[in-house]
């Protein structure tokens, strides 16, 4: 299945895009083998979101409450978590890790448990799109 379109727009009520120069947005599931597998890929994309101003959330098609408790168990601290429909995503498959900008956009997109490569186009993305350039 293709990732969420670049461009889509991204409905997070309430959330302001425009706190960071860019967002990663990381659709979970609690009962994703592939999520949970991911773990220390997710504990150093934090590390270097916050290292380059860029920000973190993590959504999912369950109740907040289980979302937490599930990345808790993995040693994950992620403070921005939201319930929210994946259909409205157009997420089907979990994991799927987005790079949104200032304007609540999809800039790139992954699906499913990434390889070494893919992990680091991923910090590739994040570190062009935080560079001063960036407006």
């Amino acid at each position: 299945p293709p990732p969420p379109p670049r461009g889509k727009q991204i409905p997070l009520t309430g959330y302001d895009w425009t706190r960071n120069k860019a967002t990663v947005v990381l659709a979970i599931s609690s009962k994703c083998h592939y999520c949970a597998q991911s773990a220390p890929f997710y504990a150093a994309l934090q590390q270097f979101a916050a290292s380059r101003s860029t920000g973190i959330i993590a959504v999912a098609d369950e109740p907040e409450r289980q979302t937490r408790t599930f990345l808790s168990g993995l040693a994950l601290n992620i403070p921005e978590v939201r319930r929210i429909p994946f259909k409205g995503l157009d997420v089907v498959v979990t994991p799927t890790l987005l790079i949104v900008d200032r304007a609540g956009k999809v800039s790139k997109a992954w699906i499913g448990e990434l390889s070494d490569k893919y992990q680091n186009e991923v910090f590739s993305a994040i570190r062009e799109a935080s560079s001063p350039n960036v407006k």
